[in-house]
């Protein structure tokens, strides 16, 4: 197995620059990375990445939390 560094010496942070996201089940959602949101209603979420913008569509979205830069979604 090898191992690598790079010259900060922190491989995961170098290797996954950008937003963190994580599903649970197929009705929440956590997005760590989040600067802002740009867009909001019940069918339609766009949120400011530091890369860019994230587009989600679904229905019934409900911004649980929104702390730092992490913002829990609950919605289907």
């Amino acid at each position: 197995m090898h191992f690598f560094k790079t010259a900060t010496g922190d491989f995961e942070k170098e290797l996954f620059k950008g937003p963190r996201i994580e599903l649970f089940s197929n009705k929440e959602m956590m997005i760590e990375g989040c600067l802002g949101v740009l867009e909001y209603n019940e069918n339609y979420l766009k949120l400011r990445l530091s890369s860019g913008a994230l587009v989600l569509e679904g229905e019934d979205f409900d911004v649980v939390s929104f702390f730092d830069e992490s913002i829990f979604v609950k919605g289907k």
